[in-house]
């Protein structure tokens, strides 16, 4: 049995593909939330692990929320895969998430993982993530 070890949250950081002003002041956001790569913290979430989860999260909740705080500003409109990845488009309607966007700050999508579940993995000095519940996808800096 490989090396398991257990995080009580985990974050995965993917920057934005692009995003989009609308006419009702929101902004569109699209781009992949996590995928096969490692990321800034060395782990990899691993697809068959991430397709379940991220899938259980669009149905249950799709949340968008702001730098992995409690605050709702948008919500998932439409999730599809990319390879190894995930890409959602949200539709953000907090006017400040929203400017942050446009202007910049935010960059990229982050999910929180509950529980997640960590294997050693040689291609990942953070290991890879085999388990734990989304709770949320959030807007971030980094």
């Amino acid at each position: 049995m490989p090396d398991l070890k257990m995080l009580d949250k985990a974050d995965i950081f993917v920057p934005f593909a692009k995003s989009e002003r609308q006419q009702d002041g929101s902004v569109l956001v699209y781009g992949k939330v996590t995928d096969a790569t490692v990321d800034l913290d060395g782990q990899i979430a691993d697809p068959s692990w991430s397709k379940a989860a991220l899938t259980d999260w669009f149905e249950r909740a799709a949340n968008i929320r702001e730098m992995h705080q409690s605050k709702a500003v948008g919500k998932a409109m439409e999730m599809t895969t990319d390879g190894t990845g995930f890409v959602v488009e949200a539709k953000v309607v907090d006017k400040d998430a929203a400017m942050k966007v446009e202007e910049g700050i935010y960059t990229g999508f982050s999910v929180g993982i509950k529980g997640a579940r960590v294997v050693k993995d040689a291609m990942a000095p953070g290991g890879r993530i085999v388990g734990g519940q989304i709770v949320e996808v959030s807007l971030v800096d980094r």
